[in-house]
């Protein structure tokens, strides 16, 4: 089993493009410096925006003739999701809500991280959601700032949004499955504006 995670790119980004294609190629890159074969049968899974990547990934293997044997989103849509009104993003903490929040307080000193937690919770983010978000700081002179490299975060988030992948699943050759919890996406949000029904997808209920 081989761990990606994108923490590190939001605080220390390579070199451009920061997108979808250049994070599978990072996957990729990995998985061959891992030792896995290039004919190994494959299982990736994705949560969140990692769930994009792990699309990217199965689009850039199909690419090549060796597509994962399955492909697992996790509260991920593989669509373009649909603008909300403000209030309702508030209320859900949508990702959208959330980085506007941390764009505004980007650059902001702090004399100790638990002032930082109280001024993202003023800002409207719940407790849990502000400790998270409040883990990636760095020292200054003055106490602590969020380590985010905020230009970087904001394009990457552009391409999440902005990229539709719903014709992976397309096709009686796509290898595919999206598993998704329930709690934060409905089947509503998994057909977006066109119907699920014509794409070989897996709705599959986590119970916590």
């Amino acid at each position: 089993m081989s761990c990606v995670s994108n923490h590190d790119l939001f605080n220390c980004p390579g070199s451009p493009p920061h997108n979808l294609d250049a994070c599978a190629l990072d996957v990729l890159d990995t998985l061959k410096e891992a030792g896995v074969r290039r004919d190994a049968e494959l299982i990736v899974c994705g949560h969140s925006f990692g769930g994009k990547v792990a699309l990217a990934v199965l689009e850039a293997l199909q690419a090549q003739g060796t597509p994962p044997r399955k492909t697992w989103i996790f509260d991920s849509v593989p669509g373009c999701p649909a603008a909300l009104p403000a209030e309702e993003e508030r209320r859900e903490q949508s990702v959208g809500f959330v980085f506007k929040v941390v764009q505004s307080t980007s650059g902001q000193q702090f004399a100790e991280r638990a002032d930082l937690v109280r001024h993202l919770q003023s800002h409207g983010l719940s407790q849990p959601l502000a400790e998270w978000i409040a883990q990636s700081v760095r020292s200054t002179p003055e106490g602590f700032e969020l380590s985010y490299d905020i230009d970087v975060v904001g394009q990457l988030y552009a391409a999440y949004q902005g990229k539709d992948m719903w014709h992976l699943f397309k096709g009686p050759a796509v290898a595919a499955s999206a598993g998704m919890p329930m709690k934060t996406l409905t089947p509503a949000d998994l057909a977006e504006d066109v119907g699920a029904e014509s794409f070989q997808v897996q709705l599959r209920t986590l119970e916590s």
